[in-house]
Order: structure tokens, then sequence, then C-alpha cells
């Protein structure tokens, strides 16, 4: 059983005290605590409040933990399928990068081949003209070496003769 919002009876006693008559103070107590029942709030219609929304809230926190508990394993799927697919590009790159290596590697030999092919012909020309100069020069100091030992045989013998006139 609900407790009244307001004691009517008491509150006819003191509209009787106060100069009313009596079923004049009992028709109006008993009209005001017919319109306040509906309309005022008890301390008990707060507390059945108050549980209502413990209620729902305790519902609400059971929601949100199992909305928690889904979006948890959804973001555990969704990193597992992104260290998957990262797993996966990195083995792509790593292989198509060992295929450029193994054609740069081999491009970088064919050029060195080529290049030590080169430097080989054109040491062998280099030589092969250094060769002939040196013979030239050879020949040439060898011709200037018989003209400049001609020459002072020459100038020796008038120096010879020259001296030779002075002690006469």
């Amino acid at each position: 059983m609900t407790q009244p919002v307001i004691d009517t009876l008491r509150l006819a006693d003191r509209l009787k005290e106060s100069g009313f008559q009596d079923t004049q103070a009992e028709g109006l107590a008993r009209a005001l605590g017919g319109e306040f029942a509906d309309r005022i709030v008890t301390k008990a219609d707060l507390d059945s409040g108050i549980k209502l929304v413990r209620a729902d809230y305790r519902v609400l926190d059971e929601k949100i933990g199992a909305l928690d508990k889904k979006l948890e394993t959804g973001l555990g799927a969704l990193d597992e399928k992104l260290e998957a697919g990262l797993g996966a590009l990195d083995g792509k790159f790593e292989a198509r990068l060992g295929v450029l290596d193994e054609k740069l590697e081999t491009g970088l030999g064919a050029l060195d081949e080529k290049f030590e092919a080169r430097l080989g012909a054109l040491d062998e020309k280099l030589e092969t003209g250094l060769g002939a100069l040196d013979e030239k020069f050879e020949a040439k100091l060898g011709v200037l070496d018989k003209k400049l030992e001609t020459g002072l045989g020459v100038l020796d013998e008038k120096l010879e003769t020259g001296l030779g006139a002075l002690d006469e």
C-alpha cells in the first residue's frame, strides 16, 4: 500500500481550525489529496525511478560491454588481416627486389666485362703506339748520337790541329 502524498485528515483539521466548515474542509482536503496524488513525486516514487534507471544503466552497461568485446574481436581480426596483407606485400617486394638485384648484377657484370675488354684494347694500342714512338725516338737518338760523335770528332781534330799550330 502506497503512502498518501498529503495527510488529508490533518489538512481538514487545520482548515477547520482556521474557520472552514466541516464539509468544506473535508471536501477541500480530499480534492487536494486526489489531485496531488497523481502529480506529486514521493520518495518512494524517486526510489522506484532510481531503481529503474539503475536497471536500465546495468542493461546499457552490459550492451556496451558486449559491443566492446565485438569491437575488440573485430579490431583483432582486422589487425590480423592487415599483418597478413603486409607480410604478403613484404614477400612480394622482397622477391621483386631480388629479381631486380639479379638483373642489376648481371647488367653490371656485362658492363664490367665490356669495360675491361675496351680498356685492354686501348692499353694494347697505347703500348703498341708507345713502342713505335720509343723505336723512332731511339733511332733518331742514335742518328743524333752519331752526328754528335762525328761533329765532336771533327771539332777535336780541328782543336788538335789548331793547338798544334799554336805550339809551333
